[in-house]
């Protein structure tokens, strides 16, 4: 347990053997886990689309003021 608490995997889960109650914590602690790092990837591609938008907007906005001055 404490390697996967000390790695730098997002991966890592906890081994479960058997089916007590030390188990049953396993299993939820590998399913939050598993919900925290879904959630790290959809904010990471969040990230990555808000980026895109930022990044774009200047040439968007010359664009359009370049199509509005000419018209």
């Amino acid at each position: 347990m404490r390697e996967v608490g000390t790695s730098a995997d997002p991966a890592a889960r906890i081994p479960v053997v058997g089916q007590d109650e030390l188990s049953s914590l396993a299993v939820e602690i590998n399913e939050m886990l598993q919900e925290l790092q879904q959630a790290e990837n959809k904010l990471r591609e969040t990230e990555y689309q808000v980026r895109a938008v930022v990044i774009g907007a200047p040439v968007t906005t010359a664009r359009t003021w370049y199509s509005v001055s000419r018209s």
